[in-house]
């Protein structure tokens, strides 16, 4: 973390004051269920100091989720009924097509793996000086 009496920080607390301050811009990691601070560590350092709200952008991939078998039993089920039942032409192909825009949803993923040799294999490789401050910062 930035100290809070560094000159950056100093100055985009001002621009925090007056609402000019870009967005954080975040990564979410879906392997860690976090997000990750990619670039803005000064602005946030800024806004903690000055109680401002963090304002962030986030970067995500997403897949598409399939609906389940009763989802496209339900809407077939439900076609049917609006042919048989609606008469006006014009509120039947509006409620037929609602029915058939896409099921499902969207999920936010990464593609997270697990590392060869697991936690201890990436311990040994880490720099001992950063790896200290993790674990200090992750202790508090």
């Amino acid at each position: 973390m930035v100290p809070a009496d560094e000159g950056r920080v100093k100055s985009a607390v001002k621009l925090a004051a007056d609402g000019t301050l870009p967005p954080l811009l975040l990564w979410w990691h879906s392997g860690l269920h976090a997000h990750v601070l990619l670039d803005g560590h000064v602005r946030l350092a800024a806004c903690r100091a000055s109680g401002t709200p963090i304002r962030a952008l986030t970067l995500t991939g997403a897949h598409v989720v399939a609906p389940t078998r009763g989802e496209q039993e339900a809407r077939a089920t439900r076609a049917v009924a609006i042919e048989a039942n609606v008469a006006d032409p014009v509120r039947r192909n509006r409620l037929l097509a609602e029915l058939h825009r896409p099921l499902g949803g969207r999920r936010a993923t990464t593609r997270a793996r697990l590392l060869p040799g697991g936690l201890e294999a990436w311990r040994r490789g880490a720099d001992p000086t950063w790896l200290a401050a993790v674990d200090g910062w992750l202790a508090r």
